[in-house]
């Protein structure tokens, strides 16, 4: 996914789901740079919208999120769907016609 010299980033505010088993020698091999951050600020939002713009055609990211009303029982789903490991993105929208989208 990356390509040599590469950074992988992986932002969030989520739940620890346990350990994966990775092989050090792809990452270092490729000498992938790999950052991780808790939190972030209003300067990263740009930055990873301009990123996801640039890999637009690149990867179906429309088709990897799960999409939620913005009503009590869309974000109860989408929390559950979410805990529960079933979306690879629960992406909740506050208008009905971006769900049938």
């Amino acid at each position: 996914m990356l390509r040599d010299g590469g950074t992988y980033v992986e932002m969030g505010q989520f739940t620890d789901a346990g350990s994966i088993e990775t092989s050090w020698h792809r990452i270092c091999a490729k000498d992938l740079n790999v950052l991780g951050s808790w939190a972030f600020t209003g300067n990263d939002l740009p930055l990873g919208v301009d990123m996801l713009y640039r890999a637009r055609d690149k990867y179906p990211w429309l088709e990897m999120q799960t999409i939620y009303p913005f009503t009590e029982e869309g974000v109860a789903q989408a929390v559950a769907d979410a805990m529960a490991m079933k979306t690879v993105k629960s992406t909740i929208v506050p208008w009905p016609e971006l769900v049938e989208a």
